[in-house]
């Protein structure tokens, strides 16, 4: 038995906008967790505002602009996908959104697997060919991403993500590179704790709105 549900729409019509609406996902929680050397980035008070404004009103928040680079991703994502199942030996499988039953959290991963009956997921990324360098040196999960591997290893279960990053226009024994992470129970538990505490102050800020009204 799964710890989550399965929005069972389609990526990207207007139901599955709606399964995702006041959720903290895991392509945004970066956003949660953003700091700056004096405290929590603005990025994080936007998206608190955010979230309580689709929690007060019931509807999604604006589609966001697809960049070039963005799309670029898009179209290369089953390329990748390819790519790391070659590689690995392990068969992806794709899936919709998920979401836990009684905390307002959900995550599209990039697919699952299994591997010596434990579970994985994927997240890939078909970054801009510098950045792409940069992992290849770097040979870690990059910052940026280590929560969004973290917030969907929490909301699905799973033991561990591979984070890919593919760029069909290196040479071909660069194209692919492939990290495990495998968070520990207390990042786990962090994770929980900081999710919780940000939903509680979207709730707060969603009573006062509604305070104002009365």
């Amino acid at each position: 038995m799964t710890r989550y549900i399965l929005s069972p729409h389609e990526q990207g019509t207007d139901a599955w906008k709606l399964s995702r609406c006041g959720r903290v996902t895991g392509s945004r929680v970066a956003d949660m967790l953003a700091t700056t050397a004096k405290g929590w980035s603005t990025k994080r008070g936007d998206y608190l505002m955010e979230l309580a404004v689709e929690k007060l009103t019931g509807e999604p928040a604006a589609d966001v602009f697809v960049t070039k680079e963005m799309q670029h991703g898009i179209d290369n994502e089953p390329l990748a996908r390819m790519a790391y199942e070659q590689v690995s030996g392990n068969i992806a499988l794709e899936s919709g959104f998920m979401y836990l039953p009684d905390v307002d959290v959900g995550c599209s991963v990039d697919g699952f697997f299994e591997e010596d009956g434990r579970t994985g997921v994927l997240e890939i990324k078909a970054p801009k060919s510098t950045n792409h360098i940069k992992y290849l040196q770097g040979q870690v999960v990059p910052d940026q991403y280590r929560p969004q591997c973290l917030h969907n290893i929490w909301v699905t279960g799973a033991e561990f993500a591979d984070f890919v990053s593919f760029d069909p226009r290196f040479p071909e024994d660069l194209q692919l590179f492939v990290c495990r992470y495998t968070p520990t129970a207390a990042e786990l538990a962090d994770h929980e704790r900081a999710v919780l505490q940000f939903l509680a102050e979207r709730d707060e800020l969603v009573a006062q709105l509604k305070r104002l009204a009365a």
